[in-house]
């Protein structure tokens, strides 16, 4: 494999066949975001030149998905676990990046980034995952904390061009410098417009599923009704999470607009969004997206995100949870997996277990509002200062 300077493309044949705003002087929009940004927290409004060069620099959609891939592998990304569960899909995942590094890079369907100073690199990704949410994926590095600072720097600038009302990332727990990050960035915005939350992904097998219909409890029913879901997660589920599913965005719950964009590159996104009723009204709400297969190595993109109120008592929880599943399997059993992840809290994740399910990770969810990305960037500046003078 060619090392990684070598393996970044000219420069001006790159953008020319992907409309990288990489090349050339520094993007005049950027440059005023960097400048409004730093000025809207540091009133002297200081514009660091060298550092909005070198995140100017950083590539998008540039490099080839074999060497994203022996850069995860490198840095330990693709860990044993990860790398068999996906094995069996190596191919479509291999296809959909290569069809995915093909698309324009504004406005943001799917970007991989790069940026390498001779063997040192990083990398990371972006994706247009629903609604006006940006989820920002595999971000991973030789060590070198310069250029994971560009990298998270570029992701920003980019969340911030792509007008989305929300980001979201996923980071294992026991990772040092992610939860140390994300924590201060947590404290810094507040609350109001950030969240760390812990999750459990389960793989449910689609015979597993079908046989949680057994034991669905027919004194409650689905809706599918979007107004009411909703309001349910507007008033009764107070995280950021659920609000961040955006169910009533303008695109509508199947996300036409957002599909016909991944099948112009020949994919398709989707999703399902339903409730479960009981006499006292909407109980739980399941989202469930569905593709591209592979946009996200844990299968991400195809999961089934559950919530649930938080008053319900545990006997009920359990009823309502195989009743969300049975009805996701009825409307999902022709899916290209043949497993579903779900994304749920610790409680329900052990109901799944119990049905059958497989443990597969336990995440930390970050998800930050659009009032939350300036201080967002001006901590991750902060947090690397220290870096460059040690550099």
């Amino acid at each position: 494999m060619p090392t990684f300077d070598e393996a970044l493309p000219d420069q001006e044949s790159s953008n020319e066949m992907n409309d990288n705003p990489t090349d050339g002087p520094i993007d005049p929009p950027l440059r005023r975001l960097h400048e409004e940004i730093l000025a809207s927290i540091d009133s002297r409004g200081s514009l660091d030149t060298a550092v909005l060069d070198q995140v100017n620099d950083v590539q998008i959609n540039t490099v080839s998905f074999e060497v994203l891939l022996s850069a995860y592998r490198e840095a330990g990304f693709l860990y044993p676990s990860k790398q068999t569960r996906l094995e069996p899909y190596m191919s479509v995942v291999r296809r959909h990046w290569e069809s995915l590094l093909k698309s324009p890079t504004r406005p943001l369907l799917h970007q991989a980034l790069f940026t390498c100073d001779g063997p040192s690199w990083a990398t990371g990704s972006l994706w247009h995952s629903h609604g006006s949410v940006i989820q920002a994926d595999h971000l991973c590095s030789s060590g070198n904390p310069l250029l994971v600072r560009n990298i998270y720097l570029r992701c920003i600038w980019e969340l911030w061009l792509s007008d989305s009302r929300h980001g979201i990332t996923y980071f294992r727990s026991n990772n040092r410098l992610p939860a140390r990050l994300y924590a201060h960035v947590n404290r810094l915005v507040g609350t109001a417009n950030s969240e760390i939350h812990q999750i459990h992904l389960v793989a449910m097998p689609k015979d597993v599923m079908a046989g949680t219909q057994l034991y669905v409890d027919q004194a409650l029913a689905i809706t599918y009704d979007v107004e009411e879901l909703a309001s349910f997660v507007r008033d009764e589920l107070q995280c950021l999470s659920a609000q961040s599913e955006e169910i009533d965005v303008d695109d509508g719950p199947k996300m036409k607009a957002l599909d016909d964009r991944y099948k112009q590159l020949g994919l398709n996104r989707t999703r399902t969004i339903l409730g479960v009723r009981g006499d006292e009204g909407v109980m739980a709400v399941a989202v469930a997206y569905d593709g591209p297969l592979g946009m996200n190595f844990s299968f991400l993109e195809s999961s089934c995100h559950l919530y649930l109120r938080s008053d319900l008592p545990a006997e009920q929880r359990v009823a309502v949870t195989l009743c969300l599943v049975s009805a996701v399997y009825r409307l999902n059993s022709e899916r290209e997996l043949p497993f579903y992840v779900f994304e749920c809290s610790n409680d329900l994740a052990s109901v799944l277990a119990a049905a059958g399910g497989e443990m597969l990770q336990s995440y930390s969810k970050f998800v930050i509002k659009r009032d939350g990305y300036a201080a967002f960037y001006k901590a991750i500046i902060d947090l690397y200062s220290k870096a460059a003078m040690r550099s």
